[in-house]
């Protein structure tokens, strides 16, 4: 794989990585891809992680307490690597105590703090940490402005999209799902839910909660079809998102 973020190849690249980096990304597939590249490439001889228990919704304090207590082991190899797989399913209790190992991080470990809201990152949790904004697949490029330019119902799927984000019940938005889920329409229909949402959410038009929850179902979607699912059925989970 290759890093799409300049600052974090770099450093890699040169054997010179800060101590704490935290990685945003709604795609929180591709940010454990980075992080098991990281844990399988980088020369460490010493990897822990620190994630959910079986179907857990938080990461507990206790769990923490734990993984931070290695931070004190001996290290096999050069360096530790602390991997926690996503800092916003992190209680506020739990957060603190990983800020304080943050404080003063040993010259041997590097901590790789993902996460998929940053809105749920502490502040001071943040200005301990290199922050790299890890782009998804929907983020701008000219590629995306060309799709657009290629489609000649660009206009009506950006209209469908962002009456789809504001309806308040499923029977009115299935009216709009045939057009934005049909196969030729699927790219630029992704690229519109992407912008319309991340506009919203910057205008507060959304709740974060909800914003954060379908910009997740985005790049869920997104990777469905790249395995060949079905348009229609991937976007069962936009769906569900929107009015579960």
């Amino acid at each position: 794989m290759q890093f799409t973020n300049e600052t974090l190849a770099r450093d890699f690249k040169n054997d010179s990585l800060r101590q704490s980096y935290l990685l945003l990304s709604v795609d929180t597939i591709h940010l454990n891809e980075i992080a098991k590249w990281f844990a399988t490439h980088f020369k460490i001889a010493d990897v822990f992680w620190l994630s959910t228990k079986d179907d857990a919704k938080s990461i507990t304090v206790e769990q923490t307490l734990d993984f931070c207590n290695k931070v004190q082991y001996a290290s096999v190899g050069n360096k530790k690597l602390m991997i926690v797989t996503d800092v916003a399913l992190m209680t506020i209790q739990a957060q603190n105590k990983i800020l304080k190992s943050l404080e003063d991080v040993r010259d041997d470990t590097v901590f790789l703090l993902l996460a998929s809201n940053p809105e749920r990152v502490l502040a001071t949790i943040k200005s301990r940490c290199v922050i790299i904004n890890i782009p998804t697949l929907l983020d701008g490029s000219l590629y995306n402005k060309q799709l657009i330019e290629q489609n000649k119902d660009s206009a009506k799927i950006f209209e469908y999209a962002e009456q789809l984000i504001k309806c308040k019940a499923l029977d009115e938005a299935l009216l709009y799902i045939p057009l934005l889920s049909a196969k030729e329409n699927f790219e630029v229909t992704m690229i519109a839910l992407h912008k319309i949402i991340k506009d919203a959410l910057h205008d507060k038009s959304l709740p974060v909660k909800k914003a954060y929850g379908l910009l997740k179902v985005l790049s869920d979607i997104n990777r469905n079809v790249m395995a060949n699912c079905n348009y229609s059925n991937a976007f069962d989970l936009l769906v569900i998102e929107l009015f579960h």
